[in-house]
């Protein structure tokens, strides 16, 4: 099963609304990290993110944010000692979504953080694309815009400057970027992000082509809500002026990101339960935050 793309040069259709229920986007993400005393190691990760339940923060209203993963690690150098991982990361609350229609803009927090980021914007023209969490002062542009026939009809789309391993990057309207929901347009060459698919109740919108709907598409929602996690995560010391220790409670492993103050990626790695050591050569001094894929998320100073 294949989607059909169309593109025109003239197009009348209304705005579609960015789902904030029942909606499941399913991305693969490969990240080159370090495990310790391992070296190298490839990264794959598949993500069903999904929309639940709405939540207040103070008086703004939001849609929670679902993400479970499944992860593959191939240490580029295996050995006896070091043979590789697979596993998984449970549901858990990610992030907050809430949307404009009027402005058609989507806006996204985290639940460790205060901030809340502009996702989308779906009123582009050709040239710069926006200042948003998935585009933070990169030289990103929109260079075409036509329309793209899903299975739910035509939606909008801007086709952007900046490629992926598969070819050139769009973001459309109802659905997302097609590198997934969250992802940065710009990443190191080696990693690859992409939508698998997309769908909301259950019914398939958006499929890359190449994917297998019966058996990557899972559009499953779980209606009912994760226990919160009591697991903790600390960094010592901190502040830090050299490499600093994680300590991450729990029995298994999570991919983490550390972000600069401007929300900026600097760093991926993988996590095991117990200590970890986290380099930080290269870092400019100043405040980060290690945010791990199932929410858990600790402030480290660097000086």
């Amino acid at each position: 099963m294949l989607v059909l793309l169309a593109s025109i040069s003239a197009f009348a259709q209304t705005y579609r609304a960015f789902p904030l229920q029942n909606a499941v986007w399913i991305e693969s993400h490969g990240y080159l990290t370090t495990v310790q005393d391992c070296g190298y190691a490839y990264l794959t990760c598949i993500d069903h993110l999904s929309t639940g339940m709405d939540t207040l923060v103070g008086d703004v209203t939001y849609a929670k944010l679902w993400r479970q993963q499944v992860c593959d690690e191939e240490i580029l150098q295996s050995s006896p000692s070091c043979p590789g991982d697979y596993y998984s990361v449970p549901r858990h609350l990610y992030a907050l979504l809430r949307q404009d229609t009027l402005a058609r803009t989507v806006h996204v927090r985290f639940p460790a953080e205060e901030a809340e980021y502009l996702l989308y914007d779906f009123n582009m023209d050709i040239g710069p694309y926006p200042d948003t969490y998935n585009n933070q002062d990169y030289p990103v542009e929109v260079v075409g815009i036509d329309s793209v026939l899903l299975f739910d009809g035509y939606h909008k789309r801007w086709l952007l400057s900046v490629d992926s391993w598969i070819g050139p990057g769009a973001v459309i309207e109802g659905v997302g970027s097609d590198f997934g929901l969250l992802t940065q347009m710009i990443s190191p060459f080696e990693n690859h992000d992409y939508l698998n698919c997309f769908g909301v109740a259950n019914e398939l919108v958006y499929l890359r082509d190449g994917v297998d709907p019966q058996w990557e598409c899972d559009l499953s929602v779980g209606m009912n809500e994760p226990v919160s996690d009591v697991h903790t995560i600390r960094a010592s010391p901190n502040p830090a002026s050299g490499p600093f220790f994680v300590e991450l409670s729990g029995n298994g492993s999570t991919v983490a990101v550390l972000l600069n103050s401007s929300g900026q990626r600097v760093q991926w790695m993988r996590l095991a339960p117990g200590r970890s050591v986290v380099e930080v050569d290269g870092l400019s001094p100043g405040l980060y935050l290690l945010r791990c894929a199932d929410g858990r998320a600790v402030r480290v100073m660097v000086e």
